[in-house]
């Protein structure tokens, strides 16, 4: 049997749109053993699953992400050496490398494999929780992190190319690339959903590297060539006044908030586009956004920023804009052209089908758990 320890990030609370959630949420008969570590934040409670989750002791605050690490860190690391000394996992996944720096210390001391999950820049990602005087020296900490975890990990697994050449540069081979994906058959509609509006859909992050602001400037240009449009945003963030207070001066422009995951795929049913404006930066060029696919499994057309990993996986089956103009121009292209709309939307739906969770998941456990660790290390 293999017993394997996840370690995830504090996005677990995400909800089970999550990478770790899709991936080890439903055991299947080949791994059935797996532990969950979880920690909280805010003092929430994820939903409950199928999974054991075990909770350590720790602060609860209130705030930002880098002071929940500050004061946090210590304890978590006692608290999972503890874990793992006493459960003797086979194989122990993370895919925040601060959290599990104490995993792969004590790979040293007991017969464990340590898998590092590489999905974001991490780096680019701090960036944002820190201000701007400390920016540098926080970025070049965690880089050095990552670079740690990469070297003395028993094999990474990375979720876009960006990543992948990343890893290639430290270890002088190329980790699996395993995408983002979608669990399909929770997306798919069954019939066209009718409504009045012509309706451009978000769904995610609401923060300052989303883009979401310069999305919501395109709605007066857009208005102009479809009249009656409407702009739906759900999600939350750092932006959440900043949207609201647009939405609530800007006729057309409606923003929901965050809303339970299992919603999501009925709010989807409703767009007669998707967007994904993300800032154009390292952190987003390096990202796998889990809502390409699932605009693709609701039958949603797609229009993205001209990110690499994006356009790599979606070229063919969205549109791209490097410009706010460009951005509104494809957005009034998919509204108004049916012919552009049917041939965008034909492809994003046949490309899903092999960024399925149940194919991604059965690559990755072969992974963890089958010959190929062999293979990833040599």
């Amino acid at each position: 049997m293999c017993r394997i320890l996840v370690i995830p990030a504090t996005d677990w609370l995400g909800g089970p749109e999550s990478r770790l959630h899709r991936i080890f949420e439903r055991p299947s008969q080949s791994v059935e053993d797996v532990e969950v570590v979880f920690f909280p934040k805010r003092g929430k409670r994820v939903r409950s699953t199928a999974l054991r989750l075990y909770q350590p002791l720790c602060l609860r605050i209130g705030g930002s992400t880098a002071l929940f690490y500050l004061v946090n860190l210590v304890p978590i690391w006692l608290q999972l050496a503890r874990r793992i000394a006493k459960t003797r996992p086979n194989v122990i996944v993370i895919t925040d490398p601060i959290f599990g720096l104490s995993a792969v210390l004590m790979k040293r001391l007991l017969p464990i494999r340590v898998v590092f999950d590489y999905v974001d820049d991490l780096s680019g990602l701090a960036k944002g929780y820190v201000t701007r005087l400390l920016e540098g020296a926080v970025m070049k900490v965690v880089e050095e992190i990552v670079r740690y975890s990469v070297v003395n990990a028993d094999a990474t697994i990375v979720s876009s190319v960006d990543l992948q050449r990343r890893v290639c540069a430290l270890l002088g081979r190329c980790p699996p690339l395993i995408p983002n994906g979608v669990e399909a058959s929770i997306f798919t509609r069954s019939d066209s959903v009718n409504h009045r509006q012509k309706i451009v859909g978000y769904v995610g992050g609401v923060y300052g590297w989303s883009g979401i602001e310069q999305f919501l400037a395109t709605h007066r240009a857009v208005s102009a060539s479809a009249p009656g449009v409407e702009y739906h945003i759900y999600g939350s963030g750092s932006c959440e006044e900043l949207v609201r207070s647009i939405s609530e001066r800007e006729e057309g422009v409606y923003f929901h908030g965050e809303i339970p995951y299992k919603e999501v795929p009925c709010v989807m049913s409703t767009f007669d586009v998707g967007i994904i404006p993300f800032v154009k930066s390292p952190l987003t060029d390096a990202a796998c956004p889990l809502k390409l696919f699932e605009y693709w499994a609701a039958g949603v057309p797609v229009v993205s920023r001209n990110l690499r990993e994006v356009k790599r996986l979606g070229d063919g089956a969205a549109l791209f804009f490097d410009t706010v103009d460009e951005m509104a121009s494809d957005i009034v292209l998919l509204l108004l052209s049916e012919e552009t709309r049917k041939k965008v939307t034909s492809e994003g739906s046949a490309r899903v089908v092999q960024y399925d969770w149940r194919v991604l998941r059965t690559k990755y456990r072969e992974i963890l758990c089958g010959s190929r660790m062999q293979d990833v290390r040599e």
